[in-house]
């Protein structure tokens, strides 16, 4: 049931395209999402965050469902299945809010950042994550392209700039910047 996994001429490619190494991309998948862009049963790899619904409802769901609104980071209980089911939850309140306030994929790019990694519509980036990690991966390149900084960050591995424009204020307290460096250099990145 499993989905074709990213191979090596996939990476070069997305690797050409970004002026980067292809070690910076995998150092990216791996601390995004080392287990893959989908779980074994075929569902794509996603992490609601009760923050963003949070922020995109404008509270509105947060005396009622904390667990899935609220204004502070985490809560995320168990990988796999209990993703799907929360995000489930999220959008039965409300549908395009949940959908944006979750990461999606290999890269977990939000939702919300649908237009930047090249999808003017919402749903239709929801249907490339579902559809294959070289889509998810196609995703990153547009979505690395839309920003400068952050692009030029990737392209000279600096890894702190980089977390910090890709997973928010929050980076150095999960020292994102620290395990993409390590994986940079796992990958055979100098």
């Amino acid at each position: 049931m499993g989905k074709a996994k990213l191979t090596e001429q996939d990476f070069a490619r997305a690797a050409a395209a970004l002026s980067c190494s292809v070690a910076a991309i995998k150092a990216v998948t791996k601390v995004e999402a080392p287990k893959g862009g989908f779980l074994p049963d075929g569902q794509v790899t996603i992490l609601p965050e009760r923050h963003w619904f949070h922020r995109l409802t404008h509270g509105r769901w947060t005396a009622t469902h904390p667990d899935i609104s609220n204004p502070e980071a985490g809560g995320y209980g168990a990988e796999g299945q209990h993703q799907h089911d929360r995000l489930q939850r999220m959008t039965k309140l409300d549908r395009v809010n949940g959908l944006m306030a979750t990461s999606w994929g290999k890269f977990q790019i939000m939702g919300f950042n649908h237009a930047a990694a090249g999808f003017p519509v919402l749903q239709a980036f929801i249907t490339a994550m579902h559809h294959s990690e070289a889509a998810q991966l196609d995703a990153f390149v547009n979505f690395i392209k839309s920003d400068g900084v952050l692009w030029r960050a990737l392209r000279l591995k600096d890894w702190t700039t980089f977390a910090r424009l890709y997973n928010g204020k929050g980076y150095a307290k999960h020292n994102y910047h620290g395990r993409m460096a390590d994986a940079f250099k796992l990958f055979g990145g100098t």
